[in-house]
C-alpha cells in the first residue's frame, strides 16, 4: 500500500471514529454507522510486523482469556434459558459489541500519535458544532 493511500485511511478513521460520539444527536444508527467505518478504515490502514504484535499480545493477554470464559458461560447459560431465540439473539448482540469493541482497540493502538490527536480533535470540534 502506498504511504500516501495509508496517510489518507489514518486520517479519514481518525475523523471518524472522533466524530461519531456527537453524531449520537442524529440516533445511534448514524453514530454506529460512522463508528464502524472509522474501524474499518482503521484496520485496513495497519499492516505489518506492528500488526502481528498487537494480535500477539491480545491473544495471550489474561484479560482476553477472561473474557472468554465469560462469553463461553453465558453461552452455556443462554443455551439453557427458559427462552433460547431471546437469550441467544442478545447473546449474538453482546459478541457483536464485543468483538467491535477489540477491533476498535487494536485501530486505536496501531493509530500514529498523530491521527490519534486528530481524533481527539475532531472530538472536540464536533462536540462544540
Amino acid at each position: 500500500m502506498l504511504k500516501d493511500v495509508k496517510q489518507t485511511y489514518w486520517k479519514l478513521a481518525a475523523g471518524c471514529i472522533g466524530s461519531a460520539m456527537p453524531l449520537m444527536i442524529f440516533g445511534s444508527g448514524v453514530m454506529g454507522v460512522v463508528l464502524i467505518l472509522g474501524i474499518i478504515l482503521g484496520l485496513v490502514a495497519t499492516k505489518g510486523n506492528s500488526l502481528r504484535s498487537t494480535l500477539t499480545f491480545v491473544r495471550t493477554s489474561r484479560v482476553v482469556h477472561v473474557i472468554g470464559g465469560l462469553f463461553a458461560v453465558l453461552f452455556l447459560s443462554s443455551s439453557m434459558s427458559v427462552d433460547v431465540d431471546y437469550s441467544m439473539d442478545k447473546m449474538l448482540e453482546l459478541s457483536g459489541i464485543a468483538f467491535l469493541a477489540l477491533a476498535l482497540y487494536i485501530s486505536l493502538r496501531e493509530m500514529p500519535v498523530r491521527h490519534v490527536e486528530m481524533a481527539y480533535q475532531s472530538l472536540a470540534v464536533s462536540t462544540i458544532v
